[in-house]
């Protein structure tokens, strides 16, 4: 398994703010481990695939 990360680190990494990251694991966007006291901790390859590119066909529809 890989480094986990908190919620400030990932906030960091993605020049974000901290409410940002706990509203995208909250909706499902950034998957989580949480802690018995209830912080979150979030696997680098979780932030990896959040980050990784859409393409093109993914993102945009088609010519009609």
């Amino acid at each position: 398994m890989g480094q986990l990360l908190t919620v400030s680190e990932v906030a960091l990494r993605l020049r974000c703010r901290q409410e940002t990251i706990r509203r995208y694991i909250i909706m499902g966007r950034l998957p989580a481990l949480v802690l018995p006291d209830g912080r979150y901790r979030i696997r680098e390859e979780d932030l990896a695939a959040l980050l990784k590119p859409v393409g093109v066909s993914e993102a945009m529809p088609g010519p009609r």
